[in-house]
């Protein structure tokens, strides 16, 4: 076995003679370990920057408002939410992002001519104390929300109907999540 073995490594050695290295063995393993150093730290600038763009996605200062055309949530200093519906667009969208800023909503955006939300759930007397419409001479709709007055477990639904230039809202606290219209 021993001499078959070295017979291997003869035959290997004979392969490899017509290699040869133009420089010091140190300059070529400097210059691997160059390269192999560049690569690296191109892979680790990628990371740390999908790792930035992530977590500014993930992590608006809270007085930052998220806005789209349509609408806009912007948390305020004092703790309340303030809520600006220019255009009754993406309802699902809206709700999210009431929820990740604390406040547990559903927002309907129903076409004219829809027929009424008859929800069977029954709305809570502290809505007064949570949410404050007010009509901007602009058309937009504004609200003034309150997430610390909400009673634990409990939901805003906000429904809005498009009623051509202006829209009827039908606003309500329940508890618990609010059935959709």
């Amino acid at each position: 076995m021993i001499e078959q073995d070295e017979m291997l490594y003869d035959r290997m050695r004979a392969g490899f003679e017509p290699v040869r290295m133009t420089g010091e063995l140190d300059e070529v393993t400097s210059r691997g370990g160059v390269l192999r150093r560049r690569r690296r730290a191109g892979a680790s600038a990628g990371a740390v920057l999908a790792v930035a763009v992530l977590a500014v996605a993930f992590n608006l200062p809270a007085s930052k408002p998220l806005e789209l055309v349509a609408w806009s949530v912007a948390p305020e200093p004092d703790g309340t939410v303030s809520l600006t519906i220019r255009e009754l667009a993406d309802a699902d969208g809206l709700s999210a992002t009431l929820k990740r800023v604390g406040v547990p909503a559903r927002v309907d955006f129903l076409p004219a001519g829809s027929p009424s939300c008859d929800d069977d759930q029954e709305g809570r007397p502290e809505l007064h104390r949570v949410l404050n419409p007010e009509r901007g001479r602009d058309g937009e709709i504004r609200y003034r929300i309150r997430p610390d007055a909400m009673p634990a477990g409990t939901s805003l639904h906000l429904v809005i109907v498009d009623e051509g230039p202006g829209s009827h809202v039908l606003m309500s606290l329940v508890d618990g999540a609010p059935d959709p219209c």
